[in-house]
């Protein structure tokens, strides 16, 4: 049986039967040894390089002690935490103009929308609500990583197909994270699209009003849900053919934000309309009538018609598909670093 060895710059073949410790050890990438239900080899890091943090010859999740599948499912999640952060903060301003765009009355450009805001609130209005997105955007990611990774385990037998395979376990996953960022979307939303209201403040109003429960309610639950598993499920769909259409086990850094930025960017437009009902659901804007996703859906069909739908688009993609593909990106070197 010969193992497939991610190792710097490539893909090594290596034997399995008569491969040793010792062996293991004079190979020019390889920086630890360990015997621990087969050989667990770690590799070099280097900024050109984006291979596994480690692969465990012999062994498999199934059959890992609870101590290392905790272990395990600490590292992913971790991963993810660190990723979701930097991705959502370098990117967070061009997030506040795609929520004003979509909830405006009358349609406005992103150029138009941008010099308005700083002129009027200053710079600082672009980060309105960031805090409140960072302090969310690292358990909402720590949860969406440490759930796929273990349900594309888990479908592994029975799904063959790997592209698909990802995209049924990235909807899982998006479907379990939505319980942290549904609550947060709503609060962050409302704050990008205020003049003076902080996050905070909008955030003690809203459970003092309504409670925690009325997050999901009237519409903005499963405006969450019919926005963010669609965009996750065509995204890791998208991504995962483009690697393997490469027909390589190695994948560079700057590889994997490329195909990321591909599928960002497909699964973005795709999914705009969904999240155009989502955001004014979500806002609750008083011009805007109240009511469930349908009833939102037939509001903007008939007063603005196709169009409406598309609103937003232009920066929804321009931070959604470099966000997508910095966050899959980061992940993977965050689990080299950490594993």
């Amino acid at each position: 049986m010969s193992l497939p060895v991610a190792g710097v710059g490539g893909c090594t073949e290596l034997s399995a039967s008569p491969l040793s410790q010792e062996s293991l050890r004079r190979l020019p990438w390889c920086t630890c040894v360990s015997a621990s239900e087969g050989f667990c080899v770690k590799f070099f890091l280097r900024s050109h390089d984006f291979c596994t943090a480690s692969r465990t010859f012999g062994a498999d999740r199934s059959a890992g002690t609870p101590h290392q599948v905790a272990l395990w499912l600490g590292q992913e999640f971790t991963a993810g935490v660190l990723a979701g952060i930097f991705a959502d903060g370098c990117l967070y301003p061009m997030d506040t103009i795609r929520a004003r765009v979509q909830v405006k009355v009358q349609p406005t450009g992103v150029v138009r929308e941008l010099i308005n805001v700083v002129r009027v609130s200053g710079m600082p209005a672009l980060f309105k609500g960031l805090p409140l997105q960072m302090v969310a955007s690292g358990p909402g990611c720590g949860i969406f990583y440490a759930v796929y990774e273990n349900s594309k385990k888990w479908l592994e037998p029975h799904v063959r197909n790997k592209p698909v395979r990802c995209s049924a376990a990235a909807a899982v996953a998006c479907f379990a994270s939505l319980a942290v960022f549904t609550p947060v979307e709503v609060i962050k939303q409302r704050a990008m699209v205020s003049r003076s209201v902080g996050a905070v403040t909008i955030l003690r109003a809203y459970l003092r009003d309504h409670g925690p429960l009325d997050f999901f309610a009237g519409g903005r639950g499963l405006s969450g849900v019919l926005t963010s598993v669609p965009y996750s499920t065509i995204y890791f769909l998208v991504y995962e053919s483009l690697l393997s259409w490469r027909g390589s086990q190695s994948v560079s850094f700057s590889e994997a934000v490329q195909c990321g930025l591909i599928g960002g960017t497909v699964a973005a437009i795709l999914t705009t309309p969904c999240d155009v009902v989502r955001t004014r659901l979500q806002v609750g804007v008083a011009a805007l009538p109240a009511g469930g996703w349908m009833s939102m859906a037939s509001h903007i069909a008939k007063t603005e018609g196709l169009r409406g739908f598309s609103r937003g688009l232009v920066p929804r993609v321009l931070q959604l598909a470099p966000s997508s593909a910095l966050t899959i990106a980061t992940f993977g070197w965050w689990m080299k670093v950490i594993a």
